[in-house]
């Protein structure tokens, strides 16, 4: 039998007291990175972004003294500070550690843990707000997964990873896709009875989306519901409270129902006034919100009061030089344009330019288009010199930021080819002109209001020249653009947005009728003509806003009433393309997709016609002729239609006109 061996006691005491010392030191380690920690979160909390993330960093490091680089904990501090980077747009360091958290986690849990879904989430979603598309989808896939099998599909993890999948492709213009996905995602929260407080967040996807593809009632209806979640789980005063009332003033502002925008945003300035104080950029940025909602209701000195106080928050808050500061001088000088303050108007706009010069460099295509605006003001004036200068430079930074066939130059081109006809450089105004059309008809087609605009001009341009035939020929292509583009976009219009547009048709008429006038033709053909522009310029507004509130069609089967929807969200894709323009797009994958929609349009009208009777009815409502009309007539009558018409006088001035009134026969 081995011989024992006694420790004294001492000794045994020592060894006792060092393991309590050990313990005690572990504990405190272990509670000095969770008190930093919780420390941090209430930090930002706060707004306090910048303390929140010192802080964070001294718990990830107090925790991988206690803990080691490879630990659980370690991967949640750092999963916490990649979340603080992203809610602050520092996606870069978000995403290094996100990457690290992912790291830890995948190698102790293992692939198929929730904790690993999280961090691939809101990698995705990273991947989303850099506007990375092809990126972003395979993460949110990933998560989306792991979180089924964990969880089942209708479990509230899932409803989550859908969040992300609603918000891609809704930034991908999937728009039929994104529905789905945001609905599914609500469905699933409101079958397992998820705290009214997570259905806030895909009721704004939603409304969001039902907004921006003209849906205007149901984005209404979504945004007042998450609103009144919100004002009963938070307060008046939450910041979410502020964005439902933003998104919903936002709706009611493209509704034209300025009456209920004005009250919400007035309140989320308010709101938001309280959470980040007076001086914030959020609060400018709902001023700014409030000066554009102003200037659509005409309240010009009032808008005007906003912008310059926007203006002086954002130089105080973001710096002179930022570009909302830029935007707001931009705002403002459209409004002392319409007053006839072109000195105020100039001042405004060279501001910006100096903004977007120092900010992005003298060869930005933001200088350019700038730079366009303020030649827009000299040509206004008449300055004819000026204008031409600013014009030309305009036109070779757009040349050499977006290339010779962008649409951003034909602004340039439209300016250099009016300056060079009202100084009767016909010649060289014509070739501009030309160059603009080329480019117009390549990217957007043969039915867009830019090209209407152009054309116009050019009939303008024939008058001083006193070419008679093409000016009337110019003018007749305008108002036929006029017309199909108003059925393009009239489903997406505000009714205040469409009688906006009946002034564009209204001033496509009264040139048309003008140069009529002016070539003295009397042939049938042409009498014909003029009666179908005339009905088209006092009626079709109005029919276009009545027909939106009636149904697409009267037939209540399932499939022609699912194929009439796929036919109004095409429609609606097709206007908000339109209305967007190339934005951040190439010219080329602008016109492909501008393509698609209509070719797919097209088929979707074919097959609709095809399959509904109500809808044939409707379209044989549209076609009202002249000569359809005269032939419907009783024998020995006839139908006077009255209009008055502003006679254009053909002077170097191209917006001069003088009121006359005719009438027409059938």
């Amino acid at each position: 039998m081995p011989k024992k061996e006694y420790m004294s006691k001492s000794h045994r005491t020592a060894i006792i007291t060092a393991v309590l010392l050990f313990h005690c030191c572990c504990v405190a380690h272990a509670q000095t990175w969770k008190e930093l920690s919780t420390r941090a979160d209430s930090l930002f909390d706060a707004l306090n972004y910048d303390s929140a993330v010192t802080t964070a960093r001294a718990a990830l490091n107090e925790a991988e003294k206690a803990l080691g680089s490879e630990d659980t904990v370690v991967a949640s501090i750092l999963y916490e500070l990649g979340m603080y980077h992203f809610k602050m747009g520092n996606y870069g360091y978000a995403q290094s550690r996100l990457q690290q958290s992912l790291a830890i986690r995948e190698k102790l849990l293992g692939g198929d843990h929730k904790d690993v879904a999280s961090a691939i989430y809101r990698l995705g979603a990273i991947h989303l707000r850099r506007s990375e598309y092809e990126q972003a989808e395979p993460f949110f896939q990933r998560a989306l997964a792991i979180r089924e099998r964990l969880f089942g599909p209708e479990h509230p993890e899932v409803a989550r990873s859908l969040f992300g999948y609603t918000s891609l492709k809704y930034r991908q213009e999937k728009y039929t896709e994104s529905e789905l996905f945001g609905k599914r995602a609500l469905s699933i929260l409101e079958k397992t009875q998820s705290p009214d407080s997570q259905l806030i967040t895909p009721l704004i996807i939603l409304a969001d989306l039902y907004h921006l593809v003209g849906r205007y009632a149901e984005a209404a209806n979504h945004y007042n519901r998450a609103l009144d979640i919100s004002k009963a789980w938070f307060h008046l005063d939450h910041q979410q409270t502020a964005r439902c009332l933003t998104g919903l003033a936002a709706v009611y502002y493209s509704m034209g129902d300025y009456v209920k925008a004005e009250p919400m945003y007035r309140q989320a300035v308010k709101v938001h006034q309280k959470l980040f104080g007076k001086k914030s950029s959020t609060v400018a940025i709902d001023l700014t919100n409030l000066g554009l909602l102003f200037t659509a209701q005409g309240k010009f000195d009032a808008a005007a009061d906003l912008y310059l106080r926007a203006i002086g928050i954002f130089e105080a808050s973001l710096g002179a030089d930022h570009k909302f500061v830029g935007n707001c001088h931009s705002f403002l000088a459209l409004i002392y344009t319409h007053k006839g303050d072109f000195e105020a108007a100039e001042s405004s706009l060279t501001k910006a330019l100096m903004i977007a010069t120092k900010r992005f460099g003298s060869d930005h295509s933001e200088v350019g288009v700038v730079m366009n605006s303020l030649a827009d003001l000299y040509l206004a004036r008449l300055d004819y010199q000026q204008a031409d200068s600013l014009y030309g430079r305009a036109l070779l930074i757009l040349e050499k930021a977006v290339g010779a066939q962008h649409p951003f130059v034909v602004g340039s081109l439209d300016g250099l080819a009016v300056c060079f006809s009202a100084q009767g450089q016909y010649q060289e105004a014509l070739q501009f002109f030309e160059r603009a059309i080329q480019i117009e008809e390549k990217v957007y087609g043969s039915d867009h209001p830019e090209l209407a605009r152009t054309t116009e001009l050019l009939s303008r341009h024939y008058r001083l020249q006193k070419d008679r035939a093409k000016s009337l020929e110019a003018a007749e292509c305008a108002v036929g653009i006029r017309r199909r583009n108003l059925a393009v976009g009239a489903m997406v219009m505000s009714e205040r947005d469409a009688l906006t547009y009946a002034q564009y048709m209204r001033n496509s008429a009264n040139l048309y009728l003008s140069g009529f006038f002016d070539a003295d033709v009397r042939d049938d053909r042409n009498l014909y003509k003029a009666a179908d522009i005339i009905f088209s310029a006092k009626g079709e507004i109005s029919d276009e806003i009545f027909k939106r509130r009636r149904s697409l069609v009267s037939e209540a089967d399932s499939a022609t009433t699912a194929l009439a929807e796929s036919y109004r969200l095409t429609k609606h894709q097709l206007s908000q393309l339109f209305i967007a323009g190339t934005s951040d797009k190439s010219p080329e994958t602008f016109s492909r997709k501008l393509d698609s929609l209509r070719e797919h349009a097209n088929r979707l009208e074919a097959e609709l016609a095809r399959s509904s009777a109500s809808f044939r009815k409707e379209q044989d409502y549209q076609d009202i002729r002249a000569e359809r009309i005269s032939k419907l007539l009783p024998e020995n009558s006839v139908l006077v239609e009255y209009m008055s018409y502003d006679y254009y006088v053909p002077t170097h001035d191209p917006w001069g006109g003088q009121r006359h009134g005719m009438a027409e026969g059938a």
